[in-house]
């Protein structure tokens, strides 16, 4: 199954999810994810369903990580940066997450999406079976971010560098600052500010209809005049208190269960 699990593994992995030590695996499925992957450190995403001999439905949530040298986002980028975004790119650092205790560290009301199996390869690649959680459906309500935003900072707080040590250890990563810097001095300073900059991105057509919509004809140099205090804002934060944090804390990754609203199952 997805060209890893089967046989005996199977066996082992069904009765993990179903909690029966005596299933037998039944039917089984396999449905690819419909979703833009943004990730280059993730190669694919599907999901697996299937019955036990005994009529019992299960399923879980399979990630395929990869080292990012595989990632096709890898032959857009400058020659003279690969190298470094291969290094600074962790691909096994979801597998470190779920290898760690950072989940008794989670304040009440978030949650590690449950992992029942983990396989790491001699090719840096890595795939991990997961809980498949069935999410509550429409967009969040404004008070729910506000609930995230809080339980993210009280994570945060539990995460201090004299607290806890890194999950992932990395030349430079202990250095304050240093990973938003990379990003800054990468993606917004190499390509965001200049496709901003641009006149032919303000050209296209759904973005010129929105300015025009909106009448924020001013846009253009407000933004370009905030790509200009990044440096500032970056020596401004070096300042404060560091902590170790989520990295991509957006409603994809904080999961809703269906059945508990008020709950936040972390992933990514």
């Amino acid at each position: 199954m997805l060209g890893v699990v089967g046989g005996a593994e199977l066996v082992a992995l069904v009765r993990v999810i179903t909690g029966d030590p005596g299933a037998v695996p039944g039917a089984v499925w396999v449905e690819a994810v419909d979703y833009p992957i943004g990730t280059p450190s993730t190669e694919s995403l599907h999901r697996v369903f299937g019955t036990t001999a005994g009529g019992a439905d299960w399923s879980c949530f399979v990630k395929k990580l990869q080292s990012v040298r595989y990632s096709p986002v890898l032959e857009q980028m400058p020659m003279e940066f690969r190298e470094s975004f291969i290094e600074y790119m962790p691909w096994q650092l979801e597998i470190a997450v779920h290898r760690s205790g950072v989940g008794e560290l989670l304040p009440e009301g978030m949650r590690l999406a449950t992992a029942y199996r983990i396989d790491v390869y001699d090719d840096e690649r890595g795939t991990i079976w997961m809980e498949n959680v069935v999410q509550e459906p429409g967009p969040w309500p404004l008070e729910r971010f506000g609930r995230a935003a809080y339980l993210l900072g009280r994570l945060s707080a539990r995460r201090q560098p004299h607290l806890v040590e890194p999950l992932l250890p990395r030349p430079h990563f202990g250095t304050p600052g240093y990973a938003l810097r990379y990003y800054a001095n990468g993606r917004v300073m190499q390509a965001a500010l200049p496709a901003l900059a641009d006149p032919e991105t303000w050209r296209h057509p759904m973005l010129a209809a929105a300015v025009t919509n909106l009448g924020e004809y001013g846009l253009r140099d407000d933004l370009l005049a905030l790509g200009e205090r990044v440096p500032a804002v970056l020596d401004a934060l070096d300042a404060l208190p560091q902590c170790y944090q989520h990295g991509d804390a957006s409603p994809q990754n904080l999961l809703v269960p269906h059945d508990k609203p008020d709950e936040f199952v972390l992933i990514d």
